[in-house]
């Protein structure tokens, strides 16, 4: 959902005025599994792709960025005043409310929520006012989920696995309405997603973790659109990436 960020130290956020988000020599230990000496920034304005394979640690990053989990060392820069919000794959709406309830609800305790236009996204994007949200299709609490973290209005926004399992008119809906709201916001975007070309189609960048580790960061543009998409597919080969990958 969304969080009034930490705030970045105000020395720091002189020397870097265009951060939005850095993080620097950053180490995050779970049982077996760590990230590490991750070390990563994003301007205002970026869409970044993040990419790698199941356990490579994509969600432990995220998580970590919006103050989940604490870091075993190194620190997590955050522009002050910055506003996150997420849309996650496997849903984080109460399976009770609909779209009308949230349409009631949200306002009030969300600061930057715009209700006109979150019912131009309901109306839109076709989703039911009245349906539960447990009993709504795969496709449609996508939708749901995407027009509640695009309401937010968020500085930065995170959208985790968005498109996974889902048809392709409806990802097709979904990846317009991101580029939509990057185009009039400005704002920030990470993306973690298996579907190369989600990363072609609507980043300015992207990184490869592999094994808790940054092993790739890489800049895109329209130019270097099809060599981008050529050298991650030698990187597949190569076993940076897996199987799930699509193309």
């Amino acid at each position: 959902m969304t969080e009034e960020a930490r705030s970045m130290n105000s020395s720091k956020g002189k020397q870097h005025a265009n951060h939005i988000l850095m993080l620097k020599a950053l180490s995050v230990e779970i049982g077996h599994f760590s990230l590490k000496d991750v070390n990563l920034s994003i301007n205002a304005g970026d869409v970044l792709g993040v990419i790698g394979s199941n356990g490579a640690g994509k969600t432990t990053l995220l998580k970590t960025i919006i103050g989940i989990l604490k870091p075993t060392s190194g620190t997590v820069f955050i522009k002050k005043g910055t506003a996150i919000s997420m849309a996650f794959d496997d849903g984080y709406i109460p399976e009770s409310l609909s779209a009308k309830d949230i349409d009631y609800i949200f306002p009030k305790i969300f600061k930057r929520w715009d209700r006109e236009k979150y019912r131009q996204y309901i109306d839109k994007l076709k989703i039911p006012k009245q349906t539960n949200f447990i009993d709504l299709s795969k496709g449609t609490k996508t939708k749901l989920g995407l027009a509640v973290c695009l309401s937010m209005n968020g500085d930065l926004v995170i959208l985790d696995e968005i498109t996974s399992g889902i048809d392709p008119l409806t990802r097709i809906e979904i990846l317009n309405e991101i580029k939509a709201y990057q185009n009039q916001t400005g704002a920030s975007i990470i993306l973690v997603t298996h579907i190369l070309d989600d990363v072609i189609q609507l980043c300015n960048r992207f990184v490869v973790l592999t094994n808790g580790s940054i092993t790739t960061d890489f800049s895109l543009t329209p130019e270097t659109d099809e060599a981008v998409l050529k050298s991650l597919l030698v990187a597949k080969k190569w076993g940076i990436l897996n199987d799930r990958l699509s193309y």
